[in-house]
């Protein structure tokens, strides 16, 4: 499947299950924003990394 125009945000980039689905994601030609708590732990050629920390949540409730 060629994903060339998509764009797509991977939480957990760095290892694991994230990381096999931003690889993937990449070489199917998706723009990959990969999300990880220490962006510099992210190695995927092509990836852009961000910092993204989703265990400390905070919100207001409307």
């Amino acid at each position: 499947m060629d994903l060339s125009t998509s764009t797509v945000l991977v939480t957990g980039a760095n290892r694991g299950f994230g990381r096999a689905l931003a690889a993937e994601l990449l070489s199917r030609g998706a723009t990959v924003y990969a999300g990880a708590r220490n962006p510099d732990q992210v190695d995927l050629p092509g990836a852009k990394p961000i910092a993204l920390d989703i265990t400390s949540v905070s919100y207001t409730h409307l």
